[in-house]
C-alpha cells in the first residue's frame, strides 16, 4: 500500500499552490507540494512508530502523533487526504462526526485519549488521559465509527 499518491493528490488541489500553478511558477508549486507530503508522511510514520491515533470531528481531523505532538486541519471528514492514509496504515481512527446531534453534549464529559499508551490513573473522567480503547469504546457507545481500534 502506498499513500504517497494520495498525499501528492491532495497536495496538488491545495488553494495555494494551485495559484502558484496558474501563475506559471511551476517549480515553486512542486516544491511547495514535496514540502507539504514530506510533513504529512513525517506526521503519520511519527503516529504508527508512537502509538498515534487520528480524531475527526465535526471542526477538522487531527493526527496525534505522540503524547504531545499533533498535525491537524480545519476541514472535516474522513475523505480528507491524511484521514484517509492514516486509515490505510492501521493508525487508529475515531469519526465522532457520525454521533446524532442529541448525543454529541454528551461527549464534554469524556476522557481524553492518550497517545503512545500513556494514561492518567482511573477512574477517568473529563480532561483526564484514559487509554484510547477506553475512549473509543465511549465515542462508539454514542454513535461514532472506529476504525483500526478493536473494542
Amino acid at each position: 500500500m502506498t499513500i504517497y499518491p494520495i498525499l501528492n493528490q491532495s497536495a496538488k488541489n491545495w488553494r495555494h499552490i494551485r495559484q502558484l500553478r496558474e501563475q506559471g511558477r511551476v517549480k515553486e508549486a512542486r516544491r511547495m507540494e514535496r514540502s507539504r507530503i514530506l510533513a504529512h508522511v513525517g506526521a503519520l510514520r511519527q503516529a504508527v512508530q508512537n502509538g498515534g491515533f487520528l480524531t475527526n470531528g465535526r471542526g477538522g481531523w487531527t493526527l496525534h502523533t505522540d503524547s504531545y505532538s499533533t498535525l491537524s486541519h480545519c476541514y472535516p471528514g474522513m475523505e480528507q487526504a491524511t484521514p484517509r492514509c492514516a486509515v490505510l496504515l492501521g493508525i487508529p481512527c475515531i469519526d465522532s462526526t457520525t454521533i446524532p446531534d442529541n448525543k454529541l453534549a454528551e461527549t464534554i464529559n469524556l476522557p481524553l485519549a492518550g497517545a503512545g499508551g500513556y494514561s492518567d490513573p482511573e477512574p477517568w473522567g473529563p480532561l483526564s488521559v484514559a487509554p484510547l480503547e477506553h475512549v473509543a469504546g465511549l465515542y462508539q457507545a454514542l454513535g461514532a465509527t472506529l476504525y483500526n481500534i478493536g473494542i
